[in-house]
């Protein structure tokens, strides 16, 4: 059977100057042409007949080869058949020959990524610290059934031209899936058969045990109950270290879940302990954290814990302090009362704000008490104050100073914390703030004179005003180094004598006139003046 083909004697030529091609007939091979493109006259050579890739008969194996046929495929005649049996194509279906849609290909994506992520939660987040510690096998199998189902379902839709290898790959994968289900969260099973096994006896159920020979019963119960696990490892590996490492455990009950970094980062911060600290949930609100190299011991902790509630037990066999949380102590007051002074509530309400462990909460606190007249609970205030200045977590030393410059009642130890504070910014690279300067000079001293005296030597113009506040304990100070002074250093000097000097300056200011500039002699009359007219001459 043949079929013609009028096409057959023509050749496929292309223009080398414009790539157009066109069809043209085999008598015009070695003759000159023109492109009806672009014009180009060529002759017809090899090197400008295009020519097709051949494929022979059984060459290509697939679909495509022999769903469109011109002839029928050849086929054998059966047995008692005197004459050939017709043979007709069958009808392809489209899927096999149109390319797989976008929608198929995210659908399969998604189905592996889905068994893949449930495969990494049943792996890393079954532990004690993980997301889901505590969950039973049977959630466990729910859960991993769910996700088969749904990979299987979303690689046989994915893969519409080899839908029994997509299925076996999410057989293959639901299997792995389900193994990992019963392999890890072991745990959790063990303390959910006790649970059970308890309810029945009515008796507690123990949760996690760390293998401890001596423990008596009540201990060895405590410890399941608390979970050590974690504390007992870091205890051991901290014991290791040159020098060793103290590491206590505080068992939190009672906490809502919404305050937990809040409480983790305050008892972080008061006890100066490692920031490696962690904290474990344990169910019920209640919570271990481990605490690494705190600068107290364990009888200590209780009185760094009663900002959070009411420390219950100190468990000196296993390292452990029990505190029960108030969560009341989260809550802020009514804002109407503690922005209204007028309100009889508003100073204990805002004494109440300075011992909450919410930094933003006592800055605000003391914001308000800056512009508040101080009548009621000063000593209280101000000692809080004090110490809240003596807290370097609290990056407002601005508003501490002008809270303490306002309501203080013992100036000594705040200048002191004043001046701790300010080295500390010092060394930090921050600048100092004039309220923090000003509560330095309230109570002279050795330090705070050296201190503030050596800032003015920095910059005299900038801190002068403050080394007068000093007052005449400054003079001496000034005297005893005022013939080492830069030509400023010695004017702002002069105008610092001229302030706070006595019978003691007249003399060495009187030295210093006749070999200075007319502008220092000037500065040096009016000092003059102004010791003679305090001193009554």
């Amino acid at each position: 059977m043949t079929i013609s083909q009028p096409d057959d004697a023509s050749l496929l030529i292309r223009c080398p100057s414009c790539s157009q091609r066109f069809k043209v007939g085999e008598e015009l091979r070695g003759r000159m042409v023109e492109c009806g493109a672009c014009e180009h006259r060529f002759r017809i050579e090899d090197d400008v007949i295009v020519r097709a890739k051949k494929i022979y008969p059984g060459e290509k194996k697939g679909v495509s080869s022999t769903a469109f046929l011109r002839v029928p495929k050849p086929v054998e005649t059966p047995a008692g058949f005197q004459h050939p049996v017709a043979n007709y194509l069958e009808s392809v279906d489209p899927t096999f020959l149109e390319p797989i849609s976008p929608l198929r290909i995210l659908g399969a994506i998604f189905g592996v990524g889905v068994m893949a992520f449930i495969a990494m939660l049943l792996v890393f987040q079954t532990g004690p610290a993980g997301a889901l510690n505590g969950m039973t096998l049977v959630s466990r199998l729910m859960m991993s059934g769910f996700a088969s189902l749904l990979g299987l379902c979303l690689l046989i839709y994915g893969n519409p031209r080899a839908q029994k290898k997509a299925a076996g790959v999410a057989l293959l994968m639901s299997a792995g899936l389900i193994a990992l289900a019963f392999h890890f969260g072991q745990d959790a099973d063990r303390k959910h058969e006790a649970k059970q096994r308890a309810k029945k006896l009515e008796i507690p159920a123990p949760e996690v045990f760390d293998g401890a020979a001596n423990d008596t019963d009540e201990i060895a119960v405590l410890r399941k109950k608390i979970g050590t696990d974690p504390l007992v490892a870091e205890i051991e590996r901290n014991m290791k270290l040159d020098p060793p490492r103290s590491v206590f455990g505080i068992w939190i009950r009672d906490l809502l879940d919404s305050n937990r970094i809040l409480v983790r980062d305050y008892i972080i911060s008061e006890t100066a302990a490692d920031p490696s600290s962690h904290i474990y949930p344990r169910g019920d609100g209640n919570y271990l954290m481990v605490l690494i190299a705190p600068k107290q011991n364990l009888e200590e902790l209780p009185k760094v814990l009663g900002t959070l509630g009411k420390s219950t037990e100190v468990y000196d066999k296993i390292s452990v302090v029990e505190v029960d949380i108030e969560n009341k102590n989260f809550v802020e007051g009514p804002i109407d009362k503690l922005s209204n002074r007028d309100d009889p509530a508003f100073y204990e309400l805002n004494k109440r704000e300075l011992d909450s462990i919410d930094k933003e909460r006592i800055q605000r606190a003391v914001i308000r008490l800056v512009d508040a007249e101080p009548r009621a609970y000063r000593e209280d205030i101000s000692r809080r104050l004090v110490d809240l200045l003596g807290n370097q977590e609290m990056d407002f030393e601005s508003d501490l100073s002008r809270a303490l410059l306002l309501w203080g009642t013992d100036f000594p130890p705040a200048s002191t914390a004043a001046v701790k504070s300010a080295q500390a910014l010092k060394i930090r690279g921050k600048v100092l703030p004039p309220p923090l300067v000003d509560l330095i000079a309230k109570t002279p001293s050795s330090e705070s004179i050296k201190f503030i005296y050596e800032l003015w030597l920095g910059d005299p113009t900038r801190w002068e005003e403050h080394f007068s506040k000093i007052g005449q304990n400054a003079e001496e100070t000034i005297l005893s180094n005022i013939q080492k002074f830069t030509p400023i250093t010695l004017q702002s000097s002069i105008r610092l004598l001229g302030q706070i000097g006595g019978t003691k300056s007249i003399g060495m200011l009187s030295s210093l006139g006749p070999q200075q500039n007319p502008e220092t002699r000037i500065l040096i009359d009016q000092a003059l003046s102004s010791i003679r007219q305090r001193a009554g001459n």
